[in-house]
């Protein structure tokens, strides 16, 4: 008679705790799990227009399922005044109601679970004041201690709403690399979210700055962004694309089997313009090049093609009335990347 998979998982284990210990437990255990698991096959949509409709936002989430995409991620953004600031707050703009813009983000949750989509959401903080080296991952409030109160209330009323509708996946941070040093602070937040949201939990650390967070056992996933410089100089070609996604998925594998925890891509896009591949934060420089951004992408999922250590990947972005081949942003809807984008998602 042949064992149980639960039996030989047990077995497995027991041998391991004896032979190696722990640390390879773990990373046994997360392989296992994973390996169970359906990969996520993600995509941001933007809610920047908080006069959509339900209607509206069906057809863009029927647009993405299409797509073969089985989950979104929602960012919700939260604005202070600069980098040294300490008060969190919904959009300040006059007129702008955080009530409403929060039926705004239930109707989406309500009409991805109609269409079979599982949902991320990914409270963020943004700038009002940006400039060079002012952004969130460099914030120095006058008071962290303020700072965290402030964070709290956001990420908790959020965390709240994705217990309320039952959202499959909660991220409790996007890219503040200034705050990670504040270890305990964020080991009491995460417990402080836990005791609200029963669902599973990422932080999204910068695409530079993952092995500084030391919280990593506090989540489920880990994640990181993916705005990787994959090129010194432009023009370039696709081999040179393909060798720098290659050796970064070297450097996130071996960094992925140390912690032992599922690998998530949070957010990875690139703009369409000549200076994607070197620059892919910045949508500004360069020209419009629709076939740089769909040799980015190509690059990516060729490089990652049959990994077991990826667990899920958030493309940036599919925006209402956004793409097309005059656009030079993020949106990749109606652009040649699309194509690249449809083929992997349908496993093809």
């Amino acid at each position: 008679m042949v064992p149980s998979l639960h039996a030989q998982v047990e077995t497995v284990g027991m041998t391991l705790w004896r032979k190696t210990g722990w640390a390879l437990v773990v990373l046994a255990n997360a392989v296992l799990a994973q390996g169970c698991k359906e990969p996520i096959k993600g995509v941001a949509l933007g809610l920047f227009d908080t006069e959509l409709s339900s209607r509206a936002i069906r057809t863009e989430l029927e647009s993405i399922q299409a797509l073969g995409a089985n989950t979104i991620s929602l960012p919700i953004y939260w604005y202070q005044q600069d980098v040294t600031s300490h008060e969190i707050r919904p959009y300040p703009e006059a007129g702008f109601d955080p009530v409403r813009y929060d039926d705004l983000v239930r109707t989406a949750i309500h009409q991805a679970h109609g269409v079979g989509l599982g949902v991320l959401l990914m409270p963020v903080v943004q700038l009002e004041q940006t400039g060079k080296g002012k952004w969130r991952g460099a914030l120095q409030p006058v008071s962290w201690d303020l700072w965290f109160q402030s964070y709290e209330h956001f990420l908790l009323h959020y965390a709240r709403l994705a217990q309320e509708e039952e959202v499959t996946l909660f991220s409790v941070g996007s890219e503040l690399s200034s705050s990670e040093v504040h270890v305990t602070r964020w080991r009491a937040l995460i417990d402080r979210v836990r005791a609200i949201y029963r669902g599973e939990l990422t932080y999204s650390a910068n695409w530079d700055h993952y092995h500084q967070v030391a919280f990593w056992d506090k989540v489920d996933y880990l994640g990181t962004s993916a705005y990787y410089e994959l090129i010194d100089e432009v023009p370039t070609t696709y081999a040179a694309l393909h060798l720098g996604w290659q050796r970064i998925r070297r450097d996130l594998e071996k960094w992925q089997q140390t912690v032992g925890k599922p690998l998530l891509i949070t957010e990875i896009g690139y703009p369409s313009t000549s200076t994607a591949a070197r620059t892919p934060w910045d949508y500004t420089g360069g020209t419009l090049d629709l076939q740089q951004q769909r040799l980015c992408y190509r690059a990516f999922i060729e490089a990652w093609r049959g990994s077991r250590s990826l667990a899920g990947t958030f493309l940036w972005i599919w925006e209402p009335g956004r793409g097309g081949p005059a656009d030079r942003g993020y949106a990749w809807r109606g652009k040649p990347a699309e194509a690249e984008i449809a083929a992997w998602y349908r496993g093809r």
